[in-house]
């Protein structure tokens, strides 16, 4: 285990974040233009990416890939 902070670990947790979050933030969208009719009230992805329950999991996210990734880690 190296639970030790290093570049490449905060740079793959910080890109998991963002790609989580924007993941999280569109999904919803395109649920809606797949519905019948193709008319759809549900806002862009732009206006929920800083709601707080996608930012909750989309932090949870990037720790969890950094612990997992410190676990395998040699020293």
């Amino acid at each position: 285990m190296n639970f030790k902070l290093t570049l490449w670990k905060s740079i793959v947790s910080i890109l998991i974040i963002i790609i989580i979050n924007l993941f999280l933030a569109s999904s919803g969208q395109a649920v809606c233009m797949l519905a019948p009719g193709g008319t759809c009230t549900q806002p862009f992805w732009y206006e929920h990416i800083f709601d707080s329950g996608i930012i909750i999991v989309s932090l949870f996210a990037g720790i969890i890939i950094y612990i997992i990734w410190s676990l395998f880690q040699k020293k």
